[in-house]
């Protein structure tokens, strides 16, 4: 049997910050009471420090005992599958918004959408290392090319292998964070080709144009990357929102030259 999550406190304000934070991961859990019996799929209790000492459970996490509600959800998580895998399996559907499916043999730990950007990469790199996994297999949808491409140089670590998908019948109806999050759950359950497959290609005209457009709504209008940038965005090596403050230096510097 899958074991789930369980929430017992009577503290309304930390229940509803976990309830929030299992929901928007899309974590399966059950609300318990002191007044019931644990269910048997419950593997692990959260509560509060005060309420733990009531508890007669095996094992009970103390949310108070971490940085931030999530990261007592995460420890959670990696307590309820650690007898199942010691290996992880991350699935990402590139895009201006990242979706995010995690699992631990069978079992979905989580379901996130982050808004693509450099600190939200270290975050989702900071959830992923929370679980401790020995191993890592990332499958990255081979769509966005220059986000796809930023992602994989930013995962790469040694313990961690990278290979990306193709992203056909990934897409689901429904609204945008959702979908960004079930296409990377379809994601991380296709097979995968090893990126060098895709890395070693050039960008092509189009390509580059559609970044250079992208530098010119994300500065409102303000700034057009050069297609030497553009190039650099495409293989992953700088991110478009550097590109934009390289190039918006340039500009400035060939404007003080000029006067």
């Amino acid at each position: 049997m899958k074991k789930i999550l369980g929430v017992l406190t009577q503290n309304f304000s930390l229940y509803y910050d976990l309830v929030e934070a299992l929901n928007r991961k899309g974590i399966p859990f059950v609300s318990c009471s002191f007044n019931e019996a644990i269910p048997s799929d419950v593997g692990v209790i959260i509560t509060s420090r005060q309420e733990a000492s009531k508890i007669d459970f095996g094992k009970v996490i103390k949310a108070e005992d971490f940085l931030s509600v999530d990261r007592s959800v995460e420890s959670a998580l990696q307590l309820v599958s650690k007898e199942e895998s010691k290996e992880l399996l991350v699935g990402i559907d590139p895009g201006d918004t990242l979706g995010v499916a995690i699992f631990s043999g069978s079992t979905l730990l989580e379901k996130i959408a982050l808004p693509f950007s450099e600190k939200n990469i270290a975050e989702l790199k900071e959830i992923i290392n929370n679980y401790m996994p020995q191993k890592t297999l990332i499958k990255i949808g081979n769509g966005a090319s220059y986000q796809r491409n930023f992602l994989v140089r930013r995962l790469r670590q040694p313990s961690w292998s990278i290979v990306l998908v193709d992203e056909t019948n990934t897409s689901t109806p429904g609204l945008r964070r959702e979908k960004d999050k079930d296409a990377a759950l379809l994601i991380a359950l296709k097979q995968g080709k090893p990126i060098e497959d895709y890395l070693s290609s050039k960008p092509t005209a189009g390509e580059l144009q559609f970044i250079q457009k992208k530098s010119r709504v994300k500065s409102k209008n303000s700034i057009t990357i050069s297609k030497n940038l553009a190039e650099r965005v495409s293989s992953g090596e700088i991110s478009l929102e550097e590109a934009i403050k390289r190039q918006e230096r340039q500009d400035k510097s060939i404007f003080r030259d000029s006067c």
